[in-house]
């Protein structure tokens, strides 16, 4: 007899695709990213960018796992969308409480001239509704994957 492929839903199929897009542009941004002017700190910008490239080749592992319907891929897709939920609810924090000196350094980067005050509060809002929107994905994966049809389809 021959093995019969298990069917997979619709929603691992999605998952799985969409998170394999976004490994690959977070590891291709990350690394043509680093050079630049950044709202890091610079002690601590090699250390987040090397998590960040870890994560996303974690990601892209485990969402090519999830394709394959693997157990292990589920656990790992759902415990990296709690560390993006967090980092979606930290970032904005950190750089509007923290780090609001490099918003302003950032901008005149992008602007190429010393920002004046609309164009500060137009990035921090900007980042807020950004990272709020991310939030909004990031909970909405996490439900998928903790869905029944999800939980039943990647059973080995």
């Amino acid at each position: 007899m021959t093995d019969v492929a298990p069917i997979k839903p619709t929603r691992v199929v999605l998952i799985g695709w969409f998170l394999i897009f976004v490994a690959l542009i977070s590891i291709f941004g990350i690394i043509g990213d680093y050079n630049k002017v950044s709202i890091i700190p610079e002690p601590i910008k090699a250390v987040y960018y090397a998590i960040g490239l870890i994560l996303s080749i974690l990601l892209l592992v485990a969402s090519i796992g999830f394709l394959k319907l693997k157990k292990w891929s589920r656990s790992t897709l759902e415990f990296l969308t709690w560390v993006h939920l967090a980092e979606s609810l930290l970032l904005p924090i950190m750089m509007v409480g923290v780090w609001p000196d490099r918003i302003a350094l950032y901008v005149e980067s992008v602007v190429a001239h010393p920002p004046n005050e609309n164009e500060l509060t137009f990035f921090t809002v900007f980042i807020a509704l950004f990272c709020a929107i991310l939030f909004i994905i990031g909970a909405m994966i996490l439900f998928m994957l903790r869905s029944d049809k999800v939980r039943n389809a990647v059973i080995y």
